[in-house]
């Protein structure tokens, strides 16, 4: 019989366990006799008596709570377990571990990439394009400022002519005219194409500036008076429409004429001698420019005036004392 170290109870001398506390016991080691032989032995050969080495002792391993001394040999602390194993024993049976998932091998077969998946678009790098394009633009703008100023855009675009008017008669409702003054008995009409004026005067609602061609179609219908005429009035005054110049054809006095009227009345300034029929289409031709003014009769200039009394105002046309057919009218702004 021994006795366990651990707990003290006596236990049979062939069994490793402890039948109390299930420590494990200590294996009777062989006796010296061999040892010291085998020593002798070994010390022969140099002369010398051998030493022993004595065993090391195994540290015990903490008794597991919960485990009885009736329990197989197998449930051992883990520590024995593993020191069976170094020396060739069966290992016990042990539950296995959670297995991480092998991944592919990088050598030999190449393994397959996995489906890349769709990104969102980098903010960053939308701004950086955002950036670019905003960029782009400003330098883009720089430059045509600075050629458009060397070229003189700037100052046709801050200067620029406002458009002209044309004019066929064709429709009362969107002629672009307005009356002036009709006096008794006095007619201004749209018909068949052509304006009719008797004893009126109307003006271009378009306002095209100040210097401006003025070119339209007359015919005589008849002449009540020696005094009628009939032509293209200019620089009428927007305050009082009344107040403007006048280039006037006189048939029965077969003459060219132009007046001034304002606030001091009817001043002729200019006049030149020319035949003028009834039912004959004459071509007229106005040019006001600063204050030099010139009439054109079918191509031909008759008269040229320099005036600065009235200096602005639009252009338009009158009857007095007849009856004249307009067509064709146009007013295109002068540039420098």
């Amino acid at each position: 019989m021994k006795r366990c170290e651990k707990c003290g109870a006596e236990v049979m001398d062939e069994s490793s366990f402890c039948t109390e506390c299930g420590a494990p016991l200590k294996v009777d080691a062989p006796s010296e006799a061999p040892a010291e032989e085998k020593a002798t032995k070994v010390g022969d050969d140099k002369g010398e008596p051998a030493k022993t080495k004595k065993p090391k002792k195994k540290k015990e391993p903490p008794r597991e709570e919960g485990v009885s001394a009736t329990q197989p040999e197998f449930i051992a602390a883990p520590k024995e377990v593993e020191e069976k194993a170094k020396v060739g024993d069966t290992a016990p049976v042990v539950p296995p571990k959670d297995v991480p998932e092998s991944k592919p091998s990088t050598t030999g077969d190449k393994a397959k990439p996995a489906p890349a998946k769709p990104g969102k678009p980098k903010k960053k790098r939308i701004g950086l394009i955002v950036l670019f394009i905003v960029v782009g633009v400003a330098l883009l703008i720089i430059a045509a400022g600075v050629v458009g100023y060397y070229w003189g855009w700037f100052d046709r675009f801050l200067y620029a002519e406002p458009a002209g008017i044309t004019e066929t008669f064709d429709n009362m409702e969107t002629a672009t005219f307005q009356n002036i003054y009709v006096d008794e008995g006095g007619q201004v009409k749209i018909q068949a194409g052509e304006m009719l004026l008797a004893n009126g005067a109307v003006r271009a609602v378009k306002d095209v500036g100040t210097d401006y061609a003025v070119k339209v179609r007359l015919k005589f219908i008849s002449v009540a008076h020696s005094e009628g005429w009939a032509g293209i009035i200019v620089r009428i005054n927007p305050s009082r429409p009344t107040f403007h110049y006048a280039f006037q054809l006189y048939p029965e006095k077969d003459l060219i004429s132009i007046s001034k009227i304002s606030e001091s009345g009817i001043e002729e300034l200019s006049s030149f001698a020319a035949q003028i029929d009834v039912n004959y289409e004459y071509r007229l031709e106005v040019s006001a420019k600063g204050k030099d003014f010139s009439f054109i009769v079918n191509g031909q200039k008759f008269l040229v005036l320099t005036d600065i009394t009235l200096n602005s105002g639009g252009a338009g046309l009158e009857a007095y004392y007849s009856q004249a057919l307009f067509d064709d009218f146009t007013m295109e702004p002068l540039g420098e």
